[in-house]
């Protein structure tokens, strides 16, 4: 139920910026993985799904960093993230910028 919740709340911040600015790029961007054991990453990537079903229906941006921070095997890069597993690093801000800059270029 709360995933719903969040959905229905950032489709709201989306339809809120459609309707304040004129002709808006808008830009969805999926949440990343961690190395947390309360969180699981099968959780993320069903938001994220749901994030980007939104964003196709909104037509905004959705821009898939999740699959940037994974390792081959399909886990997350430890070294984009600091050692509580769920803040981003110095390494995974570097790989996440420079696909937002991609994106605005």
């Amino acid at each position: 139920m709360g995933h719903r919740k969040f959905i229905t709340t950032y489709r709201k911040i989306v339809r809120g910026l459609k309707k304040q600015y004129k002709s808006p790029r808008i830009y969805v961007q999926s949440l990343l993985p961690v190395l947390f054991p309360w969180i699981s990453n099968d959780e993320i990537r069903d938001i994220n799904m749901q994030l980007k079903k939104m964003a196709d229906a909104e037509r905004a941006d959705y821009l898939d960093i999740y699959s940037l921070f994974l390792d081959r095997e399909g886990k997350a890069v430890a070294d984009y993230l600091l050692e509580d597993g769920v803040h981003v690093s110095e390494k995974g801000y570097r790989v996440w910028s420079n696909e937002i800059e991609k994106h605005l270029s």
